[in-house]
């Protein structure tokens, strides 16, 4: 009888996930603005061919690499030059263990042009 629940129980806990979850640590924050960072950089560059290296395959199946040219250069002819940006609304969370997955919510960046 013992074995059996001793099987029951551990098969229990085989089922069960080990997830560890953090939401907006500051580091991940940090890492965020990196890729921020560098996009800007890069599109005041002009720099569209390493633009595009900062987005999956899966964005442009969704928007296609000509359409979001198409919308780099009307946001540029529309508004002129980017000078300066600012993330000022962010959200983040990272599960980490039998599931791991990260999530980042970039909301807000002003811009100045």
């Amino acid at each position: 009888m013992k074995k059996y629940v001793l099987i029951l129980i551990s098969f229990l806990f085989i089922g069960c996930s080990y997830d560890k979850i953090y939401e907006n640590r500051e580091s991940d924050k940090q890492d965020a603005q990196k890729v921020i960072n560098k996009f800007y950089f890069l599109v005041q560059e002009n720099n569209k061919k390493e633009v595009f290296k900062l987005f999956s395959n899966r964005f442009f199946q969704e928007v296609g690499k000509e359409r979001f040219e198409q919308i780099l250069n009307k946001t540029d002819n529309d508004f002129g030059k980017i000078q300066d940006y600012e993330l000022t609304n962010s959200w983040t969370q990272i599960i980490k263990g039998s599931n791991p997955i990260s999530k980042y919510e970039l909301g807000s960046v002003s811009l100045t042009v």
